[in-house]
């Protein structure tokens, strides 16, 4: 009798994520894993199972089926995982954690930040209360957060 949802021989892979994430969790470095293999073999099971220790830990899991993105570009991949990241940031984080991501992708991209929300439209999400798009202001030449 074989319970549905239940992970059955994949103990050294889930203890692989585990491991690595605790190591890396107090380092402040970041790491992503690709699970990848035949149709079948229990992908989906193994991230549902690693979904509980990394999420308690601080962690997020971004989970998608590249079947059907794969094919089109290596770069939709990562831009979709990391569009889907953004929305769990607003889901999860404080309107101050927000506000100092807000600060640090001012900081790091600068005018260039409403090209970034084009590619990643769930980054309007990182400002705190703000739902529309990024847009810049021409007079400051400077990214203008007074969102439209």
């Amino acid at each position: 009798n074989i319970r549905q949802g239940k992970l059955y021989g994949r103990d050294n892979e889930l203890s692989t994520i585990a491991d690595t994430f605790c190591g890396l969790a107090s380092t402040g470095v970041s790491e992503a894993f690709i699970i990848r293999g035949w149709s079948g073999c229990g992908k989906s099971s193994l991230v549902k199972s690693a979904f509980e220790p990394v999420t308690v830990a601080g962690g997020y899991v971004v989970s998608m089926k590249l079947d059907d993105i794969a094919t089109a570009s290596p770069l939709v991949v990562v831009t979709s995982a990391f569009n889907e990241l953004c929305l769990l940031f607003k889901e999860k984080l404080s309107d101050w954690e927000l506000h100092l991501i807000q600060k640090e992708l001012i900081r790091v991209f600068g005018i260039n930040l409403p090209k970034l929300a084009r590619i990643l439209p769930n980054v309007k999400y990182m400002f705190t209360g703000q739902t529309s798009s990024l847009y810049l202001d021409h007079e400051t030449n400077q990214p203008d957060l007074n969102f439209r």
